[in-house]
């Protein structure tokens, strides 16, 4: 089984799949009024369109059957809204609703989103709740004379993207120097002092980073990651800075900011992406599928720092 983005060849089984789920629900603590009040029959690929077209949705399917999807409505400041969470009937107790909510909390701080939100049904209450959202209160919707139960539910998240604002370079800047002076595992103690001696001004980094697009990872305790985009020539874009806060270390808070600095390059026509890679941000570009070209040495404070010079290409140039 995959989780996918929405492909528009999914809408016809994304139909089936809500209908027949909503279909089974019937004895489930709804009755059979209440279903199909909820869906009186399989709605037309011009409706879930329109529906969707302001959503993340995922899509879970085993080789060309969808057998499940989730959306996430984008269109409210800082909040997901989590609309549909549906498993064709023939699929369920296979742990797949779980799965795609998992996917959907990885992928939704990308999107900006600090908070999920949903009003789940009686039967995906318990999935929710299992997944860490919180009861809000008992709700009540009304369809074709039929009130439907559920509850409404939240969930923050630990981090959203967002774009660099201008107060927040102060914060940069004391993560850059925290994030290296906690790499002691890969850098002794001289070498971190050599790299970053002390904490740089704003002036400083205003500069660095004025060239660049940055993105910052938000928490509740304030920025916990940054990650900035240097075009370098027709086709060519470099990766000059990715860092995130010591006690942020594998919370998925790079690879968040690394899916949205790629899906931007994309969009800006980057062929080839480079970055100098420090020993421990090695293995997360290796991951993502970045070839080390050679390994540096740069002389600095009477110490010898060590990176890696790598590549990704998203897209080869045509030859001939």
């Amino acid at each position: 089984m995959q989780i996918v983005p929405l492909k528009s060849s999914h809408f016809p089984q994304i139909a089936t799949v809500f209908h027949q789920a909503v279909s089974a629900a019937a004895g489930k603590g709804y009755t059979q009024a209440q279903c199909e009040a909820w869906s009186a029959g399989i709605r037309d690929k011009r409706y879930w369109r329109s529906r969707l077209r302001r959503s993340l949705v995922l899509v879970a399917r085993d080789n060309d059957e969808v057998l499940g999807f989730i959306d996430c409505e984008l269109c409210h400041p800082d909040k997901g809204y989590i609309g549909h969470l549906y498993v064709a009937p023939a699929h369920q107790g296979r742990g797949i609703g779980g799965k795609l909510i998992d996917a959907l909390v990885r992928q939704a701080p990308c999107f900006g989103v600090g908070a999920l939100t949903t009003d789940a049904s009686l039967f995906s209450h318990r999935l929710f709740a299992a997944k860490g959202f919180s009861d809000k209160g008992r709700y009540f919707q009304q369809k074709s004379g039929q009130v439907l139960p559920g509850f409404a539910m939240t969930l923050s998240l630990p981090f959203h993207i967002d774009s660099l604002r201008g107060t927040d370079v102060a914060s940069v800047a004391r993560l850059f120097h925290e994030a290296v002076q906690g790499a002691s595992e890969y850098y002794s103690e001289a070498e971190r002092n050599a790299w970053s001696p002390a904490l740089r001004d704003e002036a400083t980094w205003q500069s660095r980073l004025a060239p660049s697009k940055v993105w910052v990872a938000r928490g509740d305790s304030g920025i916990v990651g940054f990650i900035n985009l240097l075009p370098r020539g027709h086709g060519e874009a470099e990766i000059d800075c990715l860092f995130t806060a010591p006690a942020a270390a594998r919370s998925g808070v790079a690879g968040s900011l690394y899916r949205v600095l790629e899906q931007q390059a994309w969009r800006d026509g980057v062929q080839r992406l480079t970055v100098e890679a420090s020993y421990f941000a090695r293995p997360f570009f290796l991951s993502r599928g970045f070839t080390e070209l050679c390994r540096n040495e740069h002389p600095r404070h009477g110490q010898v720092l060590v990176n890696f010079s790598m590549e990704k290409w998203l897209t080869r140039p045509e030859v001939g």
